[in-house]
């Protein structure tokens, strides 16, 4: 495009003006001039160079206005094609000689802003990186580093496997301020160079093998500074995601280098050399160091542009390294808090965790599962009756055995690289294992099977680490109870590498992660309701009971008031009739408070708990008699819905963070709307047994309103 005034973020193809200053840097003034009107003085072809019209000048001045030397710029004149910055620079000695090479080299990059080209005028920049703060994204400083961005985007720096006379075989590359090949050694501006071997008593490295670069994203642009301190000549080579060479620069020295999808015919780029040759015939077998510095890569992350073939390990994944954190074969009976069925946790090591659960279904075969429990019960259990157990969704019974007709979910504290289990199903239906990212968006998928062993790992996720997996024939409610397929599983394991750190870390504090929070949390208050009074000693009104750590809960009334049950008054402790399906029992429940027809109330309000902190997790069975449908809400501390469940009946109910944006949740309501509109305005009956809530007490979750 045509402008008077540049703007050098964008790519520029040609410039008309009569006389124009385009910045000023460091003392530095560059003026593009011409001799007549409307002619164009700049532009940049399709190979990439600079020209200049016949009637152009391009006048480059060192210096403050007034200084020695000011007028002594470098001025280029009826120059058809500037192929170089030595053009541009001249040498020492000769008569237009600027004399200050730091303050040309900041301008040629500039310059190089100036002339790249048009491809990079609609991505993004990726990454950049200056290596100042002198470690990688997990910490490194040498060896195979890895630099991860929040969109997802990440680069690994090592060598070229060269092995010759200098330097040797090269472990990686590293951070430094060091010699050889380095024009900033000894500064605080650091820079990356290949690990080759070190001398002069462990104080300078050859820096003598190439520089590889790979991608998680293909890129449209790559660009660094050769900070060689000589006049080697090196090349950037452009390779596709099968390491086939697509393209490579002109050959330079001292200079930034850098090659965008115009030099690799279209083609993205997933990974770069910085070499004399490509692959092992360069590097260190010529006796030339390489160090860089300033790596920017521009482009777009997404899936187009994804690295399908070989996919990177995840920064703070150590493929070589990669071990089990968790192995389960289930026969202990229990999980790591000592419970066998409902969502079951498992401690593995380095701090990680999984929670086990079900995928939420409801359909003709088992209903809606209660999370998961291990047994050696059929239905779908090839070692029924046996010592050696396994888990199964948490269904319905028939006698003494379960449906297990629900999916399996998994879901893990860090993100891992591979997963799996075997199908102990006894018969041949076909099943699949779903893997999810942590935001809980679908990233891979096995092919069905049945009985056999099931994996999933990064080759069949695009590279992205696994937060959960679900063994099901669809996934999310789609699959489970609702097609009569029934699921267990067995010897379960997780492989990643740890210390996570922060790159592995389930980040479900950032608002667009409404994944379950899976940190040590734990059981706050459990209550059967058995003992007939709270912990005031009353059965009936506002009943408050005291948990674990201070936690509190109220329980309360929706203040609804209609033609069955009027207003309540409250809640109380009962085994009486209507809504009530252990009437008459020892084993107690929770009603609304609501009037009373001769020796029965008719609990015909809903019933509302209100939290002295926020929690992760709220779950309470209904105990109604019919078949009426009523929904769990959930509320922040402001009163606020944050969420609630799909409605149902006679049936356990349970709501937690993954329904609420991530959101703690502050109080529920048990209801057939929220507020005062639902309850005893069409004569529902509600009553409650035991209800649990799980979370932290922490300064961070308690209530500061209302």
């Amino acid at each position: 495009p045509k402008a008077k005034q540049l703007d050098f973020t964008a790519s520029v193809r040609t410039m008309t003006a009569s006389s124009l200053t385009v910045w000023l840097l460091v003392g530095v003034v560059i003026v593009l001039s011409r001799s007549s009107s409307g002619k164009e003085i700049l532009s940049v072809d399709d190979n990439g160079n600079v020209r200049l019209s016949s009637s152009g000048n391009l006048v480059i001045h060192a210096g403050s206005k007034g200084e020695e030397g000011y007028s002594a710029g470098v001025k280029i004149q009826d120059s058809p094609l500037i192929r170089s910055w030595s053009q541009l620079k001249g040498d020492k000695g000769d008569p237009g000689f600027v004399g200050d090479n730091n303050r040309l080299e900041q301008v040629e990059r500039k310059v190089e802003e100036l002339t790249r080209r048009v491809t990079t005028s609609s991505t993004n920049e990726l990454i950049a990186i200056d290596f100042n703060c002198g470690h990688d994204s997990r910490g490194k400083s040498s060896g195979e580093l890895c630099y991860e961005e929040a969109s997802g985007f990440r680069v690994t720096l090592t060598a070229d496997r060269s092995d010759g006379a200098y330097g040797g075989l090269a472990h990686g590359v590293h951070i430094t301020n060091t010699a050889y090949g380095n024009r900033k050694v000894g500064t605080m501006d650091l820079v990356l160079g290949a690990n080759n071997h070190w001398v002069v008593h462990g104080r300078t490295n050859f820096h003598s093998s190439g520089i590889v670069a790979k991608f998680s994203h293909g890129a449209d642009s790559v660009r660094f500074d050769d900070t060689d301190d000589d006049g080697t000549i090196k090349i950037l080579y452009a390779f596709d995601q099968c390491g086939t060479l697509i393209g490579k620069t002109a050959a330079g020295s001292r200079k930034p280098f850098s090659i965008d999808t115009t030099a690799t015919g279209g083609k993205l780029i997933f990974s770069i050399e910085f070499d004399t040759l490509p692959g092992a015939s360069g590097g260190s077998n010529d006796g030339t160091y390489f160090t860089i510095d300033n790596l920017s890569v521009r482009g777009r992350v997404d899936s187009t542009t994804v690295r399908t073939m070989c996919p990177l390990p995840p920064c703070g994944c150590d493929c070589k390294s990669n071990r089990t954190l968790l192995k389960l074969n289930f026969n202990d009976g229990k999980d790591s808090f000592g419970r066998s069925q409902g969502e079951l946790i498992f401690k593995g090591s380095s701090g990680f965790s999984v929670l086990f659960t079900d995928d939420n279904s409801n359909g003709a075969r088992g209903g809606n599962a209660d999370g998961v429990h291990i047994s050696n019960q059929n239905y779908g259990n090839k070692k029924v009756g046996s010592k050696d157990l396994v888990l199964g969704a948490f269904n319905a019974f028939i006698g003494v055995n379960n449906y297990h007709s629900s999916g399996i979910v998994a879901r893990f504290s860090h993100g891992v690289t591979a997963v799996g289990f075997d199908d102990t199903d006894d018969d041949g239906t076909p099943k699949s294992l779903y893997a999810f990212d942590e935001f809980g968006n679908q990233i891979g998928a096995t092919s069905a099977g049945t009985q056999k062993p099931f994996n999933i790992d990064l080759t069949q996720t695009s590279g992205k680490l696994i937060y959960a997996i679900e063994f099901d024939t669809k996934p999310g409610t789609a699959g489970g109870s609702n097609d009569g397929t029934v699921f267990t599983i067995d010897n379960f394991y997780v492989q990643s590498t740890l210390p996570c750190g922060e790159n592995q870390f389930r980040r479900t504090h950032v608002a667009t992660a409404p994944d379950f929070l899976l940190v040590d949390f734990r059981e706050l208050i459990f209550l059967d309701f058995n003992s007939g009074a709270d912990h005031t000693g009353r059965s009936q009104g506002d009943l408050v009971f005291y948990g674990h750590n201070d936690f509190q809960v109220l329980f309360t009334d929706d203040d609804s008031a209609g033609s069955t049950g009027g207003n309540a008054d409250g809640v109380h402790i009962s085994n009486q009739d209507y809504g009530s399906d252990k009437q008459g029992t020892d084993d107690l429940v929770l009603g609304a408070y609501n009037t009373y027809n001769g020796g029965n109330n008719y609990h015909t309000s809903g019933i509302v708990a209100r939290f002295s902190h926020g929690v992760q997790r709220v779950s309470l069975e209904d105990t109604d008699d019919d078949g009426t449908l009523k929904t769990l809400f959930a509320f922040n501390e402001f009163g606020d819905q944050i969420g609630k469940t799909a409605s149902g009946s006679r049936k356990p109910f349970r709501i937690d963070t993954t329904m609420t944006g991530g959101r703690l949740i502050f109080g529920v309501e048990f209801d057939t709307q929220a507020g005062t509109l639902g309850g005893s305005y069409d004569g529902t009956y509600f009553t409650v047994d035991n209800f649990r809530v799980e979370g932290t007490v922490s300064e961070e979750t308690a209530r500061r309103h209302f």
